[in-house]
């Protein structure tokens, strides 16, 4: 599983990105809420990716955000939604009005994306309402805690929570603890320094 890329983008085309890592380049498919912050020649990229195989295809699917993957993640769970299709829909609305929409029941927004109809909407709302509540009140609990922290710092705080819980600390303590060290460091949209400063939170048992 190829679960994140760092290198230069060489190419963009529509959806797609050729990152160059180490020489190699991989096509990934990256929505337009993460596309719009690339450009061309960039020199260091990092993406969340998710990859799937097939019998005949692997396909890698990009994100600048740990919360783009999850939603990206529950919204493929969902039987008759493939992965181009989430990804037309993190392209068609925010990842805050996707969330959003799907917490309210609000399917004529969803069906803004083109191949997403009232049905499938309809069964978009009704298996991921819980787990996107959940997530909505996630989103607004962090926002007393982060009131100062521009975009790229949300989106470095929230990386680095997803790496906790890839290394098998529970949502609730990476996000406690990724949390107090944006605080300390207010100024950083480093992910991984976020992350070393939250596990050492965590061992001192700092939570």
């Amino acid at each position: 599983m190829i679960a994140r890329l760092t290198g230069q983008i060489v190419q963009i085309e529509g959806s797609t990105i050729i990152l160059d890592v180490a020489g190699v380049g991989y096509l990934v498919t990256v929505p337009t809420s993460s596309l719009s912050q690339l450009q061309e020649g960039e020199e260091r990229v990092t993406l969340i990716t998710h990859m799937i195989v097939r019998e005949d295809d692997l396909s890698l699917f990009g994100f600048g955000t740990g919360l783009e993957l999850r939603v990206f993640r529950a919204l493929i769970a969902v039987n008759g939604v493939g992965p181009r299709l989430a990804v037309a829909m993190l392209s068609a609305l925010s990842v805050q009005e996707l969330v959003r929409s799907i917490v309210e029941s609000d399917t004529s927004t969803l069906t803004r994306t083109p191949g997403v109809g009232q049905k499938l909407a309809q069964r978009v709302c009704l298996e991921l309402c819980k787990s996107m509540s959940e997530l909505h009140v996630e989103q607004h609990a962090l926002l007393p805690d982060v009131s100062d922290a521009n975009a790229a710092q949300r989106g470095a705080m929230e990386d680095a929570i997803e790496a906790l819980v890839e290394l098998g600390y529970s949502r609730t303590d990476a996000r406690r603890s990724a949390v107090r060290a944006a605080q300390s460091i207010p100024n950083s949209t480093d992910s991984g320094e976020i992350m070393q400063i939250a596990i050492r939170l965590i061992s001192a048992g700092g939570r």
